[in-house]
């Protein structure tokens, strides 16, 4: 599951929901928020934050993937 946060939504629900999904079965999710430069990445019963400076992995879930998302981003 993948989430990009738009200036006009709000972090604190957008949060709920990724706990939500992973409650449901979901094993990997990541909402990206392009405004704070970071990544909530929820897998295995935890939340890390991953800076736009690190290089965002697909965990245990789709341990090949891959991203900088300052790429994606043009930060």
């Amino acid at each position: 599951m993948i989430e990009i946060k738009s200036n006009s939504d709000n972090l604190l629900h957008l949060k709920a929901k990724m706990q939500e999904w992973m409650t449901n079965g979901c094993k990997l999710a990541w909402l990206i928020n392009p405004e704070e430069k970071c990544t909530y990445c929820y897998f295995e019963n935890q939340e890390i934050i991953v800076s736009f400076d690190e290089i965002l992995k697909g965990e245990t879930t789709l341990y090949d993937l891959k991203l900088n998302l300052n790429t994606l981003f043009n930060t």
